[in-house]
């Protein structure tokens, strides 16, 4: 048993806001839920959902005030909700993975967001201003206009810029754009980088890992030594004979970094669902 977390003394709030939890993940919702409940006083979670389906359901039942969404869900994410939803009245809290590219278009906007791991402070210090927000949207047309037009351009920033679908790797002739999703793992080759793809290519961009890192989905790659980062979608088993390797679906074994280890489990748990 750990020790409970200490209670972060927040301001009194002027009313009880009424809030859904949007997110595919299970444990990543009862966190929030159990934080949100334990130490925000305005904060009254009203139920939470699974699924852009689910979301839909209980907006229109609960009509909550705020909502917490988690956009990159399988199948219709986020954005497909927030779009099938045009006169939506809730304001939205984005709560995201999402890369620093992503999070300087979302900071430009009036919409509040929060980081995973999700913490109290962080919690506690976006109260007052739901408050106000929620106050203007609910009593002043031209503000909910507003406010509707901004997230609206958001999701549109966010959908090309979220990140991991589109990668440009420079060479000596050009450049080339690779869906990431194609690349199994990629080695670093002093300032240079081996990109390995699944139809059984490789292409070596003249930048260095660490660089391109910066621009891979954070819970789809994962970088497993100094020199190599491997797509999660590729990763077949884990073996620990004395030294740990991950063996990939094309029969590729690479070495993880004894320092590497813990962060490697983690992000696998997190990329199965926590089934791992």
């Amino acid at each position: 048993m750990g020790h409970p977390l200490p209670r972060i003394q927040s301001c009194a709030p002027s009313r009880v806001l009424r809030a859904l939890v949007v997110d595919d993940e299970e444990p990543s919702r009862q966190v929030l839920a159990d934080l949100a409940t334990e130490y925000c006083e305005s904060f009254r979670i009203v139920a939470t959902a699974a699924s852009a389906a689910e979301a839909r359901r209980q907006i229109a039942q609960q009509q909550p005030d705020i909502v917490f969404l988690d956009v990159k869900m399988p199948g219709e994410d986020g954005f497909e909700l927030l779009e099938s939803l045009p006169d939506r009245d809730f304001l939205l809290v984005f709560v995201t993975s999402f890369d620093h590219f992503a999070l300087r278009a979302i900071k430009s906007n009036a919409v509040d967001y929060l980081l995973k791991p999700v913490s109290i402070r962080a919690l506690q210090a976006m109260e007052d201003s739901l408050q106000r927000q929620l106050r203007l949207i609910q009593t002043d047309a031209t503000h909910r206009t507003g406010y509707r037009r901004q997230v609206q351009s958001l999701l549109g920033m966010l959908e090309n810029e979220a990140p991991g679908r589109k990668l440009i790797l420079q060479h000596t002739r050009g450049f080339e754009v690779v869906d990431t999703e194609c690349i199994t793992y990629l080695e670093a080759d002093r300032n240079y980088t081996i990109v390995y793809l699944d139809r059984d290519e490789k292409l070596l961009a003249s930048r260095p890992l660490g660089e391109i890192e910066e621009e891979l989905n954070p819970q789809m790659f994962c970088r497993i030594h100094k020199s190599f980062i491997i797509n999660l979608s590729y990763l077949r088993s884990f073996i620990n004979d004395g030294v740990g390797y991950a063996l990939l679906t094309n029969g590729v074994r690479i070495e993880v970094a004894r320092r590497r280890m813990r962060g490697f489990v983690d992000q696998v748990r997190l990329f199965a669902g926590n089934r791992v």
